[in-house]
């Protein structure tokens, strides 16, 4: 389950959200997601995901992935309004939290990387793409030559 947010943060960007954003700005990220913001369609494995963000803003986003639409169907059907919980225990169902969230990446990263450092890390790698995608701006030399 914890995978499977991490694997939405890296595949869309998102923040991980905490309980105290929730509470003071009625503001979500991946870990404080509600059943509510996110639909599956499990016979085309199609996610929707809409919910407030940090400043107010409306975060929407629509994809396709089975292994992400499996895990979110399993989670819709555990008792509860929030998206990521588990059974911790028999009777005991606990919620999934940015600290969680955090701990998975440093243990399978094995190293000190958190949500916001892998947030980092994919606006980089679109910024990347982006820029190589860019034509180059030629000399002024070639730019007359070829005008000729």
């Amino acid at each position: 389950m914890v995978a499977a947010a991490v694997r939405l943060i890296d595949k869309l960007g998102y923040r991980v959200g905490n309980e105290a954003y929730l509470e003071e700005n009625a503001t979500r990220g991946i870990s404080t997601l509600a059943k509510k913001n996110v639909m599956v369609d499990e016979n085309s494995n199609e996610v929707e995901i809409e919910f407030v963000g940090k400043g107010g803003r409306l975060v929407q986003a629509r994809f396709s992935d089975g292994l992400v639409a499996d895990v979110l169907s399993e989670c819709h059907e555990i008792s509860g309004q929030r998206l990521f919980r588990f059974q911790s225990e028999p009777g005991k169902r606990t919620e999934i939290d940015s600290g969680d969230i955090n701990r998975y990446l440093a243990e399978v990263f094995e190293a000190d990387i958190t949500a916001k450092g892998l947030r980092t890390w994919r606006a980089t790698v679109a910024a990347t793409e982006f820029l190589r995608r860019i034509k180059r701006p030629r000399d002024r030399e070639t730019e007359v030559r070829d005008a000729i």
